[in-house]
């Protein structure tokens, strides 16, 4: 993703709702940012919305699957992300709500591990 999609610029606007959202490139895609908190990945003109156990059921009852990169020749997913529904593009008001429910998870998994860490200072 050399320049700045269309569909990031969408999703900035249509998730302004959230919060200060922003794409910025990272390796051949871009990430999603909501006040500073990573929530979704931008590949190929796919949405991957963050989830956690909280959420991946529902990912998996629209039939969405995990990101998937090719990494030395192997296929590697990252499973705490998952394709957005393509039906969400079409309704503003039902991407923002799963985004929301994104960013609520990137922010468990972020306090989850800041949680892990001071446990291990403490060891």
């Amino acid at each position: 993703m050399a320049e700045r999609s269309e569909l990031g610029t969408y999703l900035e606007e249509a998730l302004s709702p959230l919060g200060c959202v922003v794409t910025k490139r990272m390796f051949g895609a871009a990430g999603l940012y909501c006040d500073g908190t990573f929530f979704a990945i931008l590949d190929d003109g796919v949405l991957y919305l963050k989830v956690d156990e909280a959420e991946r059921g529902q990912f998996e009852r629209e039939g969405s699957k995990p990101f998937t990169y090719q990494a030395k020749g192997r296929t590697i997913a990252i499973a705490s992300y998952y394709r957005a529904p393509e039906r969400l593009l079409d309704d503003e008001q039902e991407l923002v709500a799963w985004a929301r429910r994104s960013v609520e998870a990137a922010r468990r998994a972020t306090t989850s591990r800041g949680r892990q860490t001071e446990r291990r200072d403490r060891s």
